[in-house]
């Protein structure tokens, strides 16, 4: 009986009740829709990180003193070993040599300075350019690179045509060797893009000369988590050798780590934020349409309502208040997150300098959103227990008269 009363005054009420529900349902979607940015932001961050360098990164230990990190002294020699050892750890699921160093790319009377990167064709990293393959296809086999659109425009290249990687090569010697351009992708890097090209771990060798060395070891591990237990590991096994250093994804990153902790703070502030303005507008609208009822509540108190009713009274039109509107909510944000998913924002060098990609995803995490419309409800509820307190004081001749 109670609901049905509750339900017949929400209705009788279409316009005050309509503006509360709009309120909640505005906090909702709001919410919604920031939690699907912030959801999206964190895993774009960690692809891209897990994309560029893996949740460890085996590398010489002079590299974080050094002028030049792409000096040809800073090399691996002895990695086979390091390798086998992190690839039979049980956390971990790829061990990969990565192989860097300067380069000039040549056509004809244009040159571009780029940092080659040479890679097993079945590389796990590199997964952007791997999915931006704008023509040809990904390296497959000896005597093939990949360029970025950027460098074939700024060298008047064709994706047919050759093309020249000049070096200085182990000896110190200049050394080029002629190419065939695999495929032509387009990054969620700019920064990429202009700067760097693929090359098989071979040939990059080769063109410079230095047989098997590497510049570092990557590796990917099942849960992010387990990157700090597997690098003490490391560090406890080869504690007599200082000539080379492991890195987790977080020491590698902290600029970025920090940053993403703020800003999941920074979103949290939002939604307290947006709670808090809710909530005003909602209590004060609840209060209001209390208020406007005093006769007819006045009136259900002479014939026998109790306080006690009259407060679950008013608790269940704010139930159905925050339902309606939770759900109304739910109705307008999640099709906003899930068109962002698929179709992106694209923020440019402003989400690229947040070490994130050209264009900013969202995600959809259906948990937070039922944990969002809980909130909603939530502070319809709480407004609707203030309104019940104060209607609750009042006496009956004072509900009658149209005052509390």
């Amino acid at each position: 009986m109670m609901w049905k009363i509750a339900a017949g005054s929400v209705r009788r009420h279409g316009k005050r009740s309509a503006l509360i529900a709009m309120a909640v349902a505005v906090s909702v979607a709001t919410m919604v829709f920031m939690s699907g940015m912030l959801e999206g932001m964190r895993e774009e961050f960690f692809f891209t990180m897990v994309s560029s360098s893996g949740h460890l990164t085996l590398d010489a230990a002079a590299s974080a003193d050094a002028l030049d990190p792409l000096s040809l002294e800073l090399l691996l020699s002895d990695w086979d070993g390091y390798a086998a050892w992190l690839g039979e750890q049980p956390e971990a699921l790829r061990v990969e040599p990565v192989f860097s160093f300067g380069a000039l790319v040549v056509n004809e009377r244009k040159n571009i300075g780029l940092v080659g990167y040479g890679v097993p064709t079945d590389t796990a990293f590199f997964r952007d350019v791997r999915s931006g393959v704008r023509s040809g296809r990904f390296l497959a086999q000896s005597g093939e690179v990949m360029m970025s659109e950027d460098t074939l425009e700024l060298l008047d290249l064709a994706p047919t045509d050759p093309v020249l990687v000049l070096t200085k090569d182990a000896t110190g010697a200049p050394y080029y060797l002629e190419y065939t351009i695999a495929g032509v992708y387009r990054s969620d890097s700019a920064e990429f893009d202009e700067g760097a090209f693929l090359i098989g771990l071979q040939d990059a060798q080769e063109l410079v000369y230095v047989d098997r060395d590497v510049r570092e070891i990557r590796v990917i591990l099942q849960d992010p988590a387990q990157a700090d237990t597997v690098a003490e590991r490391f560090r406890s096994t080869y504690a007599d050798n200082d000539e080379i250093r492991i890195q987790t994804w977080r020491e590698r990153n902290r600029g970025l780590v920090v940053l993403i902790e703020l800003m999941d703070v920074f979103m949290y502030a939002i939604n307290v934020l947006i709670v808090i303005v809710a909530a005003t507008v909602i209590t004060n609208a609840i209060l209001m349409n209390t208020f406007e009822k005093a006769r007819e509540q006045g009136m259900m108190r002479a014939i026998g309502l109790t306080r006690r009713g009259q407060f679950k009274l008013i608790m269940a039109e704010g139930l159905v208040y925050g339902v309606l509107g939770s759900l109304a909510g739910l109705a307008i944000g999640i099709p906003l997150v899930l068109y962002f998913q698929t179709h992106g924002i694209d923020f440019g060098e402003v989400s690229e300098s947040f070490g994130l990609g050209r264009e900013l995803t969202f995600r959809f995490v259906p948990i937070t959103a039922v944990i969002n419309a809980v909130f909603g409800t939530s502070v319809a509820l709480a407004g609707s227990l203030y309104a019940a307190i104060v209607a609750t004081r009042s006496t009956i001749l004072a509900s009658l008269r149209g005052s509390h």
